[in-house]
């Protein structure tokens, strides 16, 4: 494999211009350049706060050891380039630069050779007027080019002539010329205008290189009306591996990508984590992926005969807030056309686990309710079969997990309360030319995979998602899983056939999604009563047409119905399975715990108000991990009076009285079962 250097080219295709670019349509996220001009004073600078004796970017090009040549001929600087620039703040406290954010930009640029000492730059600056250049002169000999400083580079509307300037130290900017044509400007640059004779304005500063555009990037744009192609400039890290294209898309001004190569020739941009336009209303625009309008993820794609980066993803741009646009049918292709190869890492293999010798299994299902490939692309619900099986008491093996390695095991270590198993980021085998590795989803790449174990039902599930990644330190991955259960699910409450039901309105304070205040809510129920038992349909909108059954008692002299915990209402739009809890708060000192559900029932007026919290939760005798939370004094029907009703839960007889769930009184429980004992459940066994 060639090792990946920069060479001249000459103009392949055109270059999308200026104008094309403004053309898209998209009317409030463009803005005039003229609302980014910054004020302040250049000449306060100290140049020795300025001055980096090694330009920090002139490492990013690939080549490890630059080399200073001394060019045959002024001729070779002629042809198509990339500026490409590290931008700067001016921080008047300090008294030096900072980042800019985005912290780097990219324009296309072209060299003119108009003698054999004198050349035109065209697109050093992002304010450049089209036609307008700054001189410089080269010195062939020693490979160095002057730009005299004071030279227009473009006009401004509201400030007039745009003029660059050397931000270093007084006098003329200077470059080093590199092997490979690459240029090096040596000091910090920015572009000033001179506003009422006296007030100095300019732009960012710049550290910058102008490098021959060795890509090609086309990209489907139905904004712009057609294919588009443009030259660009790509470089590879050659320890990560990781490619950098200047002028990538080119979608407001010339954006930077990263691009993250794996071992089995396929590549991803990772989604909002890269800054590629600053917008004065907007804020921070990032670049995202888009595998279907409407949606946001990461781009990804493959790598053709080495050469070639064909997107499977299309291109989308949006703000920190998830305001923007997304364009799935931008998929681009990016071409290296200077003789080059990408080069890829080194598989990134571990250590397979293997079953303890006579380790007896158990089959069962597991289901998930949808899996996306790399592209994120939905391949509907996934079904299959895995081995389960137990060494001594903690430990628990699995076969199966990966779709496509279904031999490959994993251990996980039960936790001490026995509700949990944890399974390490493990190593699967290599499938496809891609490592393999199963952990839980995170933001900067695999964790530990925390199953939730309900030994009752002998069922195994997760409330995230199970990614398959391509490494044990990456983000990228080839498959993942929503939805993910194994065993046998629960069946749903349900009504009886023919139960007569009426429509009641609902109205309480709901918690979703872990909030930290809750919300008023209101809606409709379906309420039938079938002797002692009374059914309600549809309070959780997170489950479609689930049931709650519950039991009507009588407690001196009130009314209340109590709806048992862990009662499964259904599937949640991500099938895991979801449960009916209450919860009731614990002694002084003490934590809370998951309870029954219990309301009190005005027979008179007909309506029903909640004693405890109404939860609905993922996981049996969890309140925390909860998809929908109702406070108590949920009511259903009409209450006209909600402070009259007392609680079964909270205030109670405190007697010693027994009742069955019935509301029968007893002296004291003769058998085992379920009791009601100073206003508290109490099970018997």
């Amino acid at each position: 494999m060639k090792k990946f250097l920069l060479t001249t080219l000459a103009a392949l295709f055109a270059v999308v211009s200026f104008a094309q670019v403004g053309s898209l349509k998209q009317p409030y996220l463009l803005s005039s350049p003229a609302n980014v001009v910054r004020t302040s004073t250049p000449n306060s600078l100290k140049p020795a706060t300025m001055v980096n004796s090694v330009p920090s970017h002139k490492m990013v090009v690939g080549q490890k050891n630059l080399r200073r040549a001394a060019i045959g001929s002024i001729d070779e600087l002629q042809g198509d380039f990339i500026v490409a620039n590290y931008d700067y703040d001016y921080d008047s406290e300090a008294d030096s630069i900072v980042a800019d954010v985005p912290s780097r930009s990219a324009a296309v640029a072209s060299i003119e050779v108009v003698d054999d000492k004198t050349v035109k730059i065209y697109g050093l600056s992002q304010w450049s007027d089209e036609g307008v250049a700054v001189t410089a002169t080269v010195d062939v000999e020693n490979g160095t080019l002057t730009i005299p400083v004071g030279q227009k580079v473009g006009t401004n509307e509201t400030y007039g002539d745009i003029s660059i300037q050397n931000a270093s130290t007084e006098g003329d900017l200077t470059a080093t010329i590199f092997a490979g044509g690459i240029i090096s400007i040596d000091q910090y640059w920015f572009e000033s205008v001179v506003y009422q004779e006296s007030n100095v304005r300019w732009a960012s500063y710049h550290q910058s290189i102008i490098a021959p555009a060795n890509g090609i990037m086309e990209y489907h744009s139905d904004d712009a009306e057609g294919d588009v192609a443009q030259n660009v400039l790509i470089v590879q890290n050659p320890d990560t591996k990781v490619l950098t294209v200047w002028n990538f898309h080119n979608f407001i001004t010339g954006e930077v990508a990263d691009i993250d190569v794996a071992a089995d020739k396929t590549f991803m941009i990772e989604g909002g984590t890269q800054v590629v336009y600053m917008h004065s209303q907007l804020k921070e625009v990032y670049l995202w992926g888009s595998p279907k309008a409407g949606s946001i993820s990461d781009i990804t794609g493959k790598i053709i005969d080495n050469v070639k980066l064909v997107a499977e993803t299309g291109i989308g741009y949006v703000n920190a807030e998830y305001r923007g646009w997304v364009y799935p049918n931008d998929k681009f292709t990016i071409t290296l056309i200077d003789g080059s190869e990408i080069e890829y890492p080194a598989l990134e293999t571990g250590e397979l686990v293997t079953a303890p010798e006579g380790l007896v299994t158990k089959e069962y299902p597991l289901s998930a309710s949808a899996w996306y490939n790399a592209a994120q692309v939905a391949q509907g619900a996934y079904a299959s079969t895995v081995k389960i099986g137990w060494n001594g008491t903690s430990e628990v093996y699995f076969q199966g997990l990966d779709k496509d390695l279904p031999e490959a095991w994993v251990k996980g270590t039960l936790s001490e309360d026995g509700k949990t198993i944890a399974i390490p980021v493990t190593y699967m085998g290599i499938f496809d030319g891609a490592v393999h590795y199963l952990g839980a989803y995170g933001l900067t790449g695999p964790r530990t995979l925390n199953l939730d174990y309900d030994a009752d039902a002998d069922t195994y599930s997760y409330g995230a998602t199970v990614m398959i990644y391509k490494g044990a330190a990456t983000t990228s991955f080839a498959y993942f899983m929503n939805g993910f259960f194994i065993g046998a699910k629960p069946s749903p409450t349900t009504a009886p056939e023919g139960l007569v039901t009426v429509d009641m309105p609902f109205k309480g304070s709901k918690y979703v999604d872990e909030a930290e205040e809750p919300v008023e809510t209101t809606g409709t129920v379906k309420v039938g009563r079938d002797g002692q038992d009374v059914y309600i349909q549809n309070l959780f909108s997170e489950v479609a047409d689930g049931w709650l059954k519950g039991v009507a008692v009588t407690i001196e002299g009130q009314d209340y119905v109590i709806f048992p915990k862990n009662q499964y209402v259904g599937n949640l739009s991500n099938a895991l399975s979801a449960y009916l809890v209450g919860y009731m708060s614990g002694e002084e000192g003490q934590s809370g715990s998951a309870y029954d559900v219990v309301f009190s029932y005005n027979a008179e007026k007909n309506y029903y108000v909640a004693n405890n919290p109404v939860i609905l939760t993922r996981f049996k005798d969890s309140y925390s991990s909860y998809e929908s939370f109702f406070q108590s004094g949920l009511t259903i029907g009409v209450n006209p009076d909600a402070d009259g009703i007392k609680s079964v839960a909270a205030d109670g007889n405190t007697d010693g009285s027994w009742y069955t769930l019935n509301g029968v009184r007893i002296v004291k429980p003769a058998q085992k079962g379920i009791y009601i004992h100073n206003g508290k459940k109490v099970v018997l066994k």
